[in-house]
């Protein structure tokens, strides 16, 4: 992920999570509970490679972790952070 799609992440999990407390700014929004799963799962694997809880397989020298298109598809870390489609 690059910085303009995680601040998109970001973005996404802000409006459920307004939507989810009944915030009136979010009348008309509906979330789609797929890409709400897909962006929960993103956000913890970002979370959990931030915290060091997944290395990666060749201890730092995995492609960028932010770039999806350059993960290594046998690295728990670059696949916990997910792997391009």
């Amino acid at each position: 992920m690059n910085t303009d799609e995680l601040t998109a992440l970001a973005k996404r999990l802000e409006a459920y999570n307004a939507w989810r407390r009944g915030e009136p700014t979010t009348e008309g929004y509906d979330p789609e509970p797929f890409q709400i799963g897909l962006d929960i799962d993103a956000a913890i694997g970002v979370i959990r490679v931030a915290a060091a809880q997944d290395e990666h397989l060749y201890q730092g020298d995995c492609p960028d972790p932010l770039q999806p298109d350059a993960r290594d598809s046998e690295c728990p870390a670059c696949q916990r952070m997910g792997l391009p489609a």
